[in-house]
């Protein structure tokens, strides 16, 4: 007689794994992009200020793209997962910029930019459970 098993359901939380990955793709794609942007800066005659409202998009393109991928390979929790990715990068992110200004930088609008933070991550962990292998 054949010994039947139930099937393991996937556990539910957050996974420490997919948030370093998923923090480190964000960040990794964000230094290349400002290389593009940068690069785009220099051989064309596009106005430095151009840069300081595409580097918003830029930041939220980058979580979601850091959310998908980690949660992709997680294959779970993606609401969860991509929320908190966002919400640690920007954290880095402003973390590392008030490292290198010798100003304290403004916290009034840092709520704002960790709720869209947040949101880009968390849209791009639900589009990543959807694609997961």
């Amino acid at each position: 007689m054949s010994r039947v098993t139930k099937p393991k359901m996937p556990s539910v939380g957050f996974s420490p794994r997919a948030l370093v990955a998923g923090v480190g793709v964000a960040l990794l794609a964000t230094v290349l992009t400002s290389l593009v942007v940068g690069i785009a800066l220099f051989v064309t005659p596009l106005p430095e200020h151009a840069v300081v409202v595409s580097s918003g998009f830029l930041g939220v393109f980058c979580i979601f793209v850091g959310s998908f991928w980690a949660v992709r390979r997680e294959g779970r929790s993606g609401l969860l997962n991509g929320f908190l990715i966002g919400s640690i990068y920007v954290l880095a992110c402003y973390g590392l910029a008030s490292s290198f200004e010798m100003v304290a930088l403004p916290t009034a609008t840092l709520p704002l930019k960790l709720l869209i933070g947040a949101a880009a991550g968390a849209i791009g962990g639900m589009v990543g459970v959807a694609f997961s292998r």
